[in-house]
């Protein structure tokens, strides 16, 4: 309603503006009354369409890439415009709403001054451009978002602003423009230092937690890069003609399990969620079997031994959010799990009393627990240390990681 009250005032004007100059031709005469009022009545007709041209007739569509990216680098959106009026328009601009979620500076090769800082920073919530259409019937503009952080993150609308050279009349309209795009955790520079007895054999590899799961042989499977040569199945190879692997009654089950204790936001969860990922990969590009239990926003999620491209989509959804209630949950389904694996590897953000009491209750079914805490230096407290004790009398290893342990190039977990 105020759009149209606008358009008939400034209407109104116009023709007031027009009657006018008339007015003043016909009185005063003259070469210099008219020549005014005939020089004035090409821009007064041009303001006349320009009231009635509808910026409905611009049609305005996003691009962006659909494949994921990770947590810290950049994309291109490109917007582009086209109209079927190739009507004289002198300033267009152009207002992109961005995503909430993507409003945030992530510089992912500076996770220690993120950590230090305490906080993210933010860019602007839209991007404005002035674009110069005349009669151009097609139009495109192109910006980057740098730094993006992880997570699904969806544009709504943009918004179109027309105005004259002289800004007598502008036009404005906010469109809707739906489209997504998704950032998954960034990849660090991690090395893995495997606690248990390893056996090369070809490119795979075999650990002695496979071997001495059960020795009682269930069927036959086809052969895998990476299982040991005194397991070959040589009957059913030959009744084949095809190399066979025998099957045994626990082979499937798991290594251990990777747990991720969400409470808080920020830099320390971003930091997890990036070092989990990035083991599982490493797990499976070494035939480890190893499991990941998530627990933060919703409900507690187990995701068993995937493939690579299988982790994206819950890793770019996951939230923080956990409370105790969730923990107690999640703890009380892995302690009744038959088969715990070798090890037990859980990062959080918070060490509590009642994370303490959880994790120490596991110490005698669990060979290997460890704990990695995440926290920057100003925010220890006294009670910290007093957990830390506690749990290190249980034989369960901790690690404490800083501002100063992220500045490092390279990461090093244990498991």
């Amino acid at each position: 309603m105020r759009k149209v009250v606008y358009l008939l005032v400034k209407l109104a004007l116009l023709f007031g503006l027009v009657l006018v100059l008339f007015s003043y031709a016909m009185f005063q005469g003259g070469f210099v009354s008219w020549f005014l009022f005939y020089t004035s009545l090409p821009f007064l007709i041009y303001y006349l369409f320009f009231i009635f041209y509808p910026i409905r007739d611009w049609h305005v569509k996003r691009v962006v890439a659909t494949s994921p990216i990770q947590a810290g680098q950049s994309i291109q959106v490109r917007i582009e415009l086209t109209r079927h009026l190739p009507f004289p328009v002198s300033y267009l601009i152009i207002e992109d709403f961005l995503p909430e979620s993507a409003c945030s500076y992530f510089t992912t090769d500076r996770w220690g001054e993120m950590l230090e800082k305490g906080n993210i920073l933010q860019r602007e919530a839209s991007v404005k451009q002035m674009l110069y259409p005349l009669f151009r019937r097609k139009l495109e503009y192109s910006y980057d978002l740098n730094h993006l952080p992880r997570g699904k993150h969806a544009f709504e609308q943009l918004s179109l602003t027309m105005t004259d050279i002289f800004g007598f009349i502008t036009k404005s309209i906010v469109l809707p423009t739906p489209s997504t795009f998704r950032v998954t955790p960034a990849n660090l520079d991690l090395y893995i230092r495997w606690n248990d007895q390893e056996n090369r054999f070809g490119e795979g590899l075999t650990t002695t937690l496979q071997t001495d799961r059960s020795n009682y042989i269930t069927g036959a499977r086809p052969y895998i890069s990476g299982d040991r040569l005194s397991a070959i199945h040589w009957k059913a190879t030959a009744r084949t003609a095809t190399l066979m692997t025998k099957e045994f009654e626990q082979e499937y089950s798991r290594d251990g399990t990777i747990m991720l204790l969400g409470m808080k936001g920020g830099v320390a969860y971003e930091w997890h969620l990036s070092l989990c990922q990035t083991i599982l990969k490493a797990s499976n590009r070494k035939n480890r079997k190893v499991d990941f239990l998530h627990i933060g926003h919703g409900r507690p999620l187990i995701l068993t031994n995937k493939k690579q491209a299988e982790l994206m989509d819950p890793f770019i959804a996951f939230k923080p959010g956990a409370d105790e209630q969730k923990m107690d949950s999640a703890f009380t389904h892995y302690q009744q799990s038959v088969d715990k694996g070798d090890f037990l590897i859980l990062f959080t953000d918070q060490l509590t009393s009642r994370l303490v009491e959880q994790v120490v209750g596991l110490s005698n079914q669990v060979n290997r627990i460890s704990l990695y805490i995440t926290k920057r230096q100003a925010d220890q407290i006294k009670q910290d240390e007093v957990l830390e004790t506690k749990l290190k009398k249980h034989r369960i290893q901790v690690y404490l990681l800083t501002e100063f342990d992220l500045k490092k190039r390279r990461v090093v977990v244990n498991i």
